[in-house]
């Protein structure tokens, strides 16, 4: 469904009432501008663009385009407006602000404003050699509108500070989207604090044009004093412009099965398990690598895997980029290092950074995600997001199962395909916790009662690195090994891979690979070393990362319980932890275009580009997620791991496009 409002554009607020028509006195002595009066008046009405009821039309699912969605009434809702007219080279000719617009009888909206004589006088005069009373030579009556509905001041200040040595500067700039990464609810919907966030603060979405508009000026500048000097009379101009949102929008679902308790998967099928009693709870997501800047103005490069010779407002294709501010560095990974060759330098490009500096993963870096309860966002804790929990009803559900509105995104694209990695994509981690049916006697008995937090160690494996305690409960370390899933070292994987002599397993536990020595003799170290009276806390440290590196080298994922406060923000969404257990994460790219081809990236195939919604939602989980300590994990993510006063009057009609509706499917 598309929404049309109609604007009759210009700037209102100081403009005075009297002399508003005085030089049509004097239409062929020189113009000149009288103080303050030097104006005349414009009127703005823009139809709000969606009724109550209307909600979405969508398609097919499957990762890519599958419909349209109006979205809700305050992400349409237009308060202000900027105009800006500039030559077909984009030199800035002038620009007004609509504003204090009034809800009128018929459902319009109403404002007072006007474009400044002095600027429209300058163009004329450059264009006809300060010949006031000579029409403008051919052509050069044909000029470009652009339109910014709910302008943030840093846009403002663009053209109230615009520099006259470099007219067509404006069309380069780019919003700065900062905030306080780690401060709670910072970044809930409608959030207003930090630098330019009110861009989606309800009722006050940044809109930009989404084509290039070409319309027709009187050829006289006395033509306008003589049809456009009075408030009743604006210059109105038939063609349309089409405004998007200049941010996304990401939309989050429960799509676990429906016998199973809320966003919960079965994942018997992976761990040797059966009858349903293995399960992964989804329990928090974040979101991260969020792009600190984007242009005001979208741009496209037809370059198949590149960014080079920009088309303001061009037109989004399967085979061509939207191009990033920062597509530059974004570009090649590489050139994103710091001053020395293992800093990062992300933090200049990116709120919510995935990585540490050193392009590590720990509770440090997880502490600046911007990290949500899930119950939050699906308003199963109450009304925290408002607006009813934020259901879209997007997909056509009667009820909270639908889809709810999670938070707004800004634009981030990366323009080579080979360089759509961890470091620099958007993306959200899911964590989960690992559960067990108690009373399902079909699991193995260890593994349920370590799970459960019941685990008795035997008395000959009381060694100090084979439990950990979490909360006054002993934990073992769980270890993942092609799919099957092992309770302690000594006590499953050793006993196990000794049974089938001459298998993988085996090999794995026993091969030489650190030191000269298998993963098994570094185990047996380790323990030594822990329960030796002796050994200083360093000594212990070191025989673990021995022992961990020769695991994970060898195949086998480590989990290591630990409590849910341990691993995130406590102060984001701390009204609920979900206590202590096994804890793993899983990491999303968001998919733009799905080319359809597993492990080989298309053009913009992980991106986040403006007025999309990306409905989300996780349909399935096939295994336990990446551990919470890193050296665990023998495929942990890295950084390079590929994803003036005095004004005219004129009638501009804007078409508010619908959000364009993309819905991701997550199977991990």
């Amino acid at each position: 469904m598309k929404l049309w409002g109609k604007f009759l554009v210009g700037v209102f607020a100081f403009i005075v009432m009297a002399g508003c028509n005085k030089h049509s006195e004097s239409l062929n002595k020189e113009w000149e501008p009288i103080d303050d009066k030097n104006v005349v008046y414009m009127n703005v009405n823009l139809q709000l663009p969606a009724s109550p009821g209307t909600r979405s039309v969508t398609g097919e699912e499957g990762g890519t385009e599958s419909g349209t969605e109006t979205g809700q009434d305050y992400e349409n809702r237009v308060s202000s407006l900027l105009l800006v007219l500039a030559e077909k080279d984009y030199t800035y000719i002038a620009h007004g602000l609509a504003g204090a617009l009034a809800v009128k009888n018929d459902g319009l909206v109403s404002a007072t404003a006007a474009i400044t004589q002095t600027a429209l006088a300058s163009y004329y005069d450059k264009k006809t050699g300060n010949n006031r009373g000579a029409s403008l030579p051919q052509g050069a009556e044909k000029i470009y509108v652009f339109a910014y509905c709910n302008p943030p001041k840093d846009l403002l200040d663009v053209f109230d500070k615009w520099d006259e040595n470099n007219p067509t500067a404006w069309v380069d700039a780019f919003c700065e989207v900062v905030g306080k990464n780690y401060e709670a609810g910072d970044d809930e919907i409608g959030a207003t604090d930090g630098t330019n966030r009110s861009i989606w603060a309800k009722g006050n979405f940044l809109m930009s044009s989404a084509e290039i508009v070409e319309v027709e000026i009187p050829r006289t500048f006395d033509e306008w004093l003589v049809k456009y000097a009075e408030i009743n009379s604006p210059l109105e101009f038939t063609k349309v412009v089409p405004v998007e949102r200049s941010v996304a929008r990401f939309d989050f679902k429960d799509g676990s099965p429906a016998n199973t308790l809320p966003n919960t998967y079965i994942i018997d099928k992976v761990t040797g398990q059966s009858g349903g009693a293995l399960r992964v709870q989804l329990v928090r997501m974040a979101l991260v690598n969020m792009s600190k800047n984007f242009y005001y103005l979208r741009r496209i490069s037809n370059h198949t895997n590149g960014y080079g010779e920009p088309v303001i407002c061009g037109v989004e294709r399967r085979n061509n980029h939207v191009v990033d501010v920062d597509a530059a560095k974004k570009h090649k990974y590489s050139d994103i290092k710091g001053q020395t060759p293992d800093e990062l330098e992300l933090g200049k490009y990116f709120n919510f950074l995935l990585f540490n500096g050193d392009g590590t993963i720990d509770e440090g870096s997880r502490y600046y995600w911007n990290n949500w309860n899930i119950n939050a966002v699906l308003g199963n804790d109450g009304d925290v997001l408002g607006e009813g929990n934020n259901w879209t009803g997007a997909d056509g559900a009667t009820d909270k199962s639908g889809y709810h509105i999670w938070r707004y995104v800004t634009e981030n694209t990366v323009s080579n395909n080979e360089y759509q990695a961890n470091a620099v994509s958007t993306g959200i981690v899911f964590k989960g916790k690992l559960l067990i049916n108690e009373n399902d006697e079909s699991v193995n008995e260890t593994l349920r009662m370590a799970v459960n937090g019941k685990y008795k160690v035997p008395d000959n494996l009381k060694g100090k690195v084979y439990v950990y305690s979490v909360d006054g409960v002993d934990y073992p370390i769980l270890y993942q090994y092609m799919g099957s899933l092992f309770v302690g070292w000594n006590n499953q994987v050793k006993g196990y891979s000794e049974e089938k002599p001459g298998s993988a397993i085996y090999a794995a536990v026993h091969d030489k690979v650190e030191e000269g020595k298998s993963a098994d003799e570094l185990y047996q170290e380790l323990v030594a070393i822990a329960n030796d009276e002796n050994s200083s806390k360093v000594a212990v440290e070191t025989a673990l990362g021995k022992f961990r590196k020769a695991a994970t080298k060898q195949g086998f994922t480590l989990y290591q319980a630990s409590d849910d406060t341990q691993d995130y923000n406590p102060d984001q969404q701390k009204e609920e932890t979900y206590g202590p257990g096994y804890y793993f994460y899983y990491y999303y790219w968001n998919r733009h275009n799905n080319n359809g081809r597993n492990g080989v990236m298309g053009p913009m195939e992980f991106a986040v580009v403006r007025n999309n919604v990306y409905k989300l939602s996780v349909t399935e989980i096939h295994s336990l997620g990446h551990p919470r300590i890193s050296d665990n994990d023998p495929e942990k993510p890295t950084p390079d791991t590929p994803d003036e006063v005095g004004k005219l009057y004129f009638t501009v009609d804007v078409k508010v496009l619908p959000w364009t509706v993309r819905v991701n499917n997550i199977i991990f």
